[in-house]
């Protein structure tokens, strides 16, 4: 799967699916510093993601600082043909500009063994 590299950032888009609704998710930033998964609650609320009360609640430190998410359980997540059924992903403002919907942690990467080709700005997922 291509890369785009812009501001200094690596970015793709994902497919995930929540209660039987797909969507694609545009500007996903490549993030090997992140531990686990983060989209942006604004990106996903068209197919009925949202905070409910059995959800959890988390605090996340970065750079920006103390930030507040839910993690909940989504169908799949897939990058190009491969995908992970019932993944965890934490759902929380990331970008106030809105030019990033997500950060693709380790927790994605490492599961789906995704290579970084930095030389011809792919992603290589192995099969």
């Amino acid at each position: 799967m291509k890369l785009r590299y812009e501001h200094g950032l690596l970015f793709t888009n994902i497919n995930i699916q929540y209660r039987g609704k797909k969507l694609l998710v545009k500007d996903v930033v490549l993030d090997t510093g992140a531990a686990h998964t983060i989209l942006s609650p604004d990106v996903v609320a068209d197919i009925g993601v949202k905070a409910e009360a059995n959800d959890n609640f988390i605090t996340m430190y970065g750079i920006g600082g103390e930030h507040y998410a839910y993690r909940k359980n989504i169908d799949t997540i897939s990058i190009g043909n491969n995908k992970l059924e019932d993944v965890s992903i934490d759902f929380g403002m990331i970008d106030e500009e809105g030019s990033i919907n997500g950060l693709l942690g380790l927790d994605v990467l490492l599961k789906l063994g995704v290579s970084i080709n930095l030389k011809e700005l792919i992603l290589e997922v192995d099969n």
